[in-house]
């Protein structure tokens, strides 16, 4: 019983001692964590390229030839475009799933820059718009003819280049869902001194250029919207009776941030009509004007491509051309020669034998095309962008 009575005090010492060294240990001040050391970075994740990708829609297989591209490939692409267009936008989310979204917003939550350009239903005012966007084409209206008639006016502007026959005015009217947009003077010159009146060219109002028979004039109409039409003279009579003018659909860059719009609208002005393949069917125009009309879009969105490359220096740039047979090893020569140490340019062409090319960034070429599948192409793309 003694043995029992000794063990039962001993037990209820100690169980005082523990509460005590508890209520001891609670009241002491808590010592903050360590800091946590931030995860290793390897160098080959703190590098990349940047990286320019150009998306065509049936491009012809020379338009690789811009250069010597370090890698080729045969690009097995869906029958549908907007299948193949849609597998470029698988990313990762950041809880490890897999979920649809456009690739460059991979490369953003990333941390990288990205400039979207021309691609289909993305637009400054999209969900899924990069850091910099430029929408594709924006137009409203439809072609027209405008066949002008002329007067004396009752003065002549000072600012008017010399005719040397006396000018005389019209008026051409821009008519957009039935209401006068814009009412804009025309004026017929002379410019042949060969001692009677031969009217030979016009001026329409806003520009500077004299326009001559067969000649085209890109002018900007609505100065809020820096929208803009091109002008083409098909007929004038050497009296100055009459004038005929065909104008294609106003247009107007639409672009994301504000300060790339005010760029584009400043130095490249209004986004190019397409051709229109109705004016061509009215006999409007004639093929080689369609062709021109291609080409200026071509041009235009080049120079629009190379602005932000340049001026903007996103990590990635991915633009889209829908099929175009203008876009040539020519006009992409430039791009591709413009590549530096650090950058590369993947041209990606989506027709059934379509085909992707790098260029820069290596020295070395494969001899053997590969064939890689779609749904390859945003991967690889990434893997350029985080290598």
């Amino acid at each position: 019983m003694r043995f029992r009575s000794v063990l039962r005090l001993a037990i209820l010492i100690l169980s005082g001692l523990l509460i005590l060294t508890f209520a001891w240990l609670s009241s002491r001040p808590m010592l903050p964590p360590p800091p946590l050391s931030p995860p290793a970075v390897s160098s080959s994740e703190s590098q990349h390229f940047r990286v320019l990708a150009i998306v065509v829609e049936g491009a012809n297989r020379e338009l690789i030839n811009l250069a010597t591209p370090y890698l080729v490939a045969d690009l097995k692409a869906p029958e549908e475009i907007t299948a193949a267009l849609s597998t470029l936008a698988t990313g990762i989310s950041q809880r490890g799933e897999e979920e649809v979204e456009p690739f460059w917003r991979t490369a953003m939550r990333r941390g990288l820059r990205a400039a979207v350009l021309f691609w289909p239903e993305i637009y400054p005012d999209s969900e899924f718009k990069a850091d910099y966007t430029v929408a594709p084409a924006s137009c409203y209206g439809s072609s027209s003819l405008h066949t002008v008639s002329f007067s004396q006016p009752p003065s002549i502007p000072a600012s008017l280049p010399p005719s040397f026959s006396p000018p005389v005015e019209g008026i051409v009217e821009i008519r957009e869902e039935g209401g006068l947009m814009a009412s804009l003077r025309l004026w017929a010159l002379d410019s042949s001194n060969d001692g009677k009146s031969n009217y030979d060219a016009v001026l329409l109002e806003g520009s500077q250029k004299p326009l001559h028979p067969g000649e085209w004039l890109a002018l900007e109409v609505d100065h809020h919207l820096h929208s803009g039409s091109l002008f083409k003279l098909l007929e004038l009579s050497p009296e100055a009776k009459r004038a005929v003018l065909y104008r294609t659909p106003l247009c107007y860059t639409y672009a994301f941030p504000p300060s790339l719009l005010q760029e584009l609208n400043k130095k490249l002005g209004f986004f190019r009509p397409p051709p229109d393949p109705q004016s061509l069917a009215e006999g409007w125009i004639k093929p080689e004007d369609a062709s021109f009309l291609e080409k200026e879009v071509t041009r235009w969105t080049t120079e629009a491509i190379a602005l932000v490359w340049e001026q903007y220096k996103p990590d990635l740039l991915l633009a889209h051309f829908p099929q175009s047979s203008t876009l040539t090893a020519e006009s992409l020569r430039p791009l591709a020669e413009g590549i530096r140490e650090g950058e590369v340019m993947v041209l990606i062409s989506l027709a059934p034998e379509g085909f992707l090319a790098v260029y820069g960034g290596e020295k070395q070429s494969l001899a053997n095309p590969f064939s890689l599948s779609a749904k390859d192409v945003a991967p690889l793309l990434l893997s350029l962008l985080l290598r």
